[in-house]
């Protein structure tokens, strides 16, 4: 893990935060590659939370290069993020440019 990763959360409106993680793209051999660790931080809504990311996507510019991200390794709750290995999975999809764009978009709803 570096200092590039950056934190996030999932919360669930009513619920409170159910999951925290760390994530980062780079390049590896001339292709993107998408690099994370995540854990629980609350056993309400594990099912629900898990089932958003197994629908997250990472898109460049605007196209889906990576959908779910459950092969995030997952850390437990009383080991600090920080100093865990991240797993990564590669996309396949070289960069087009220097100026790309990429974001991670989960969304979703989940009945308690």
């Amino acid at each position: 893990m570096t200092d590039r990763f950056s934190l996030e959360d999932l919360t669930w409106q009513g619920e409170g935060r159910s999951y925290e993680f760390l994530w980062d793209v780079a390049l590896h051999k001339g292709t993107i590659i998408v690099c994370g660790l995540g854990r629980f931080v609350s056993p309400h809504g594990r099912s629900q939370t898990a089932s958003l990311l197994r629908k997250a996507t990472v898109y460049l510019n605007d196209k889906a290069i990576l959908r779910d991200i459950t092969f995030f390794t997952l850390v437990k709750a009383d080991q600090p993020l920080e100093k865990q290995m991240a797993t990564c999975r590669d996309t396949g999809v070289a960069p087009a440019s220097r100026s790309d764009k990429v974001r991670l978009d989960i969304r979703g709803v989940g009945r308690f």
